[in-house]
């Protein structure tokens, strides 16, 4: 190619079909002078852009010497063909002349034959842009670039950037130089929080210490193993609230003859329970899980204390139904298991407590909201019998108690 960019030096003229040259005609660079003795050469400084897109075209059956056969190539006067596949592929091959839309002649001749599905791309001639100052100006890359600070506007183009995927989490660069950005197994961008980082390490060496510091028992409800600590205010408040009660029952049955020593027996067991409840210094005194033992006493005492009626109290005006002396009287079948009955009495008279017929406990006359403990079961019947003389005046008001 000439130095002006023409296709050859020489621009050959004839029956180009034909492959046939009749004259040549000289084309001539231009000889500029520069100062008094020194000359240049004109020339033109240009580019191609790919006008196949990428796409190559196909030589067909007809191609010979200089004329490649392609149905609607598209190519014109002044293109490049360039070769890619065949004996020729990489030449480049400047375009003479279009005869017609299936048609091209080339101005040289390529090295080797060109055969039919030899394929090729169409190169066309551009000149560079430039700005004012001379800058040669890159479509696209204007769109792209923004200055700093400066704000959004819908429409803008931007680079796709890529990043490097690092499980190793090893460093890619040293202090002060440029880096890449870093990515986990699944795409998500490595962040790391230098402050936060520092924060978990202080915070797990302080955990460390604190565990190491507590006895490896405590709050266990292994009991044989645990940890003797205070109870916290509110706990013992709960356990003298339970002793206050009791000591209430005790004082209430105390007129109680019969199997007093039983019910005796059971308080001071309870009671000998209760001083195991943790210490007594609650001032300072830390909340702590009570261990397996210390809470079923506890469920225990108020299972005791709970008064769930479970059959139809008994209200008996003894004016009209006596209780007597010598016999007794049947006042319920019970449907449920009971654990205590309920008792006021303000007839006057004293009265024996029986089970199916055997004596249990003994009701003084004047008794108000008594509660007795006396077990028993369901189908049990529950007999009073009055004491001394019989009961014909007053009220008599039993509930059973689970």
């Amino acid at each position: 190619m000439s130095i002006k960019g023409y296709p050859a030096q020489t621009k050959p003229i004839g029956d180009y079909l034909n492959n046939v040259d009749y004259d040549v005609k000289a084309e001539y660079v231009t000889v500029q002078n520069i100062g008094s003795d020194k000359r240049a050469l004109d020339t033109v400084n240009r580019s191609a852009w790919d006008v196949s897109a990428g796409v190559p075209d196909t030589a067909e059956a007809g191609t010979a010497g200089r004329v490649v056969v392609a149905t609607a190539h598209g190519a014109r006067a002044g293109d490049i063909l360039k070769w890619e596949t065949g004996n020729n592929a990489g030449v480049e091959c400047p375009v003479h002349l279009i005869p017609n839309a299936n048609t091209i002649v080339l101005g040289n001749t390529p090295p080797e034959d060109i055969a039919p599905t030899d394929t090729f791309s169409i190169l066309r001639h551009v000149t560079p842009r430039t700005d004012s100052d001379g800058n040669i100006s890159i479509a696209g890359i204007s769109d792209t670039a923004h200055d700093e600070d400066s704000a959004h506007i819908s429409g803008q183009k931007g680079q796709f950037v890529l990043a490097v995927r690092n499980d190793a989490n090893a460093a890619t660069c040293d202090d002060g130089d440029y880096s890449m950005i870093q990515t986990d197994n699944n795409g998500y961008t490595k962040v790391t929080d230098n402050v936060a980082v520092g924060l978990l390490t202080t915070i797990d060496a302080d955990t460390g210490n604190i565990d190491g510091k507590l006895p490896a028992t405590i709050g266990q409800k292994a009991n044989v193993a645990s940890l003797a600590v205070s109870l916290s205010t509110e706990q013992e408040a709960m356990i003298d609230d339970i002793e206050n009660t009791l000591t209430n029952i005790e004082t209430d049955t105390g007129d109680i003859s019969t199997d007093t020593g039983t019910i005796a027996t059971d308080t001071t067991s309870i009671d000998g329970k209760l001083a195991t409840l943790g210490q007594k210094a609650s001032a300072g005194s830390t909340p702590v899980v009570l261990s397996t033992e210390q809470e079923a006493m506890i469920d225990g005492l108020e299972d005791e204390l709970t008064l769930d009626s479970v059959d139809t109290p008994v209200f008996r005006d003894l004016s009209v139904d006596n209780i007597n002396t010598g016999a007794y009287t049947t006042l319920t079948t019970l449907a449920s298991a009971i654990k205590k009955i309920n008792v006021t009495n303000n007839s006057g008279s004293n009265f024996m407590v029986a089970i199916g017929g055997s004596l249990k406990c003994y009701v003084s006359k004047g008794a108000a909201d008594v509660t007795i403990p006396l077990r028993a079961v369901a189908t049990n019947t529950v007999q009073f019998q009055a004491v001394g003389a019989n009961a014909t005046s007053g009220e008599l008001i039993v509930n059973y108690i689970n």
